[in-house]
């Protein structure tokens, strides 16, 4: 994401307080910025299937591909924050487009149809390769929450947790930090680090209150005793 970016505009529709002028400069916004798409339907994503669970990347993979072949599609999200149905999807490429960003966006797209096709390990080796080559980029960025997910849905909660830890620790706006937080507890949970779990939770119950996972959250605390 750029300097100009606005996430907190995302952040107001997701917990469902925005205004309607948020609702409009968020859509303008996201006309012009691509970053700023691919977090938006990566986030949305999350919301309409309740939480990151590990049945989602199928789903979660025809929404970045689609992001990233520059379609605009039109998904029905049960449950997803009220706002136009409309999402601007992100463009693969613009005229002038550095061949680094190519690249990278190359990856992110491979990596995701690798997922879609159930090839878990050829995805891991993609997402890695991404962040290897281009750790700088929107893609790799975002591919840290998306790999994460996969990594912990594998059976590799230690790598998973490292993914969602250096989401968290990106500086900058960072859209999908409620699923990041969502992610490690999670992954907390599975290595049975029941003290860092439960602040894990308390965190996203903090800095996130009208998130999604609110109710997991608590439901978790009130399992380890608060």
């Amino acid at each position: 994401m750029t300097a100009g970016c606005r996430s907190e505009l995302l952040t107001r529709v997701r917990r469902g307080v925005a205004t309607e002028p948020d609702r409009l400069a968020l859509d303008a916004h996201l006309g012009t910025c691509a970053s700023c798409r691919m977090s938006w339907v990566l986030a949305l994503d999350f919301d309409a299937a309740g939480a990151a669970e590990p049945g989602d990347a199928e789903l979660l993979a025809r929404i970045v591909n689609a992001a990233i072949g520059g379609a605009v599609i039109d998904l029905p999200c049960e449950g997803a924050p009220a706002r136009s149905a409309w999402l601007y999807a992100a463009a693969a490429s613009s005229p002038g487009a550095s061949p680094t960003a190519s690249t990278a966006e190359r990856l992110f797209r491979e990596a995701n149809d690798a997922r879609r096709a159930g090839r878990s390990r050829r995805a891991i080796e993609l997402y890695r390769a991404l962040q290897r080559g281009f750790a700088s980029s929107p893609e790799a960025t975002l591919s840290l929450v998306s790999l994460g997910g996969l990594l912990l849905h594998d059976g590799s909660p230690a790598a998973a947790l490292a993914q969602f830890d250096r989401y968290l620790g990106v500086a900058g706006p960072r859209p999908l930090a409620v699923e990041a937080l969502y992610g490690r507890g999670r992954a907390l949970r599975a290595l049975g680090r029941a003290g860092d779990e439960a602040q894990a939770w308390r965190r996203l119950l903090r800095e996130h209150p009208g998130s999604p996972y609110v109710e997991h959250a608590r439901r978790r605390l009130a399992e380890l005793g608060g």
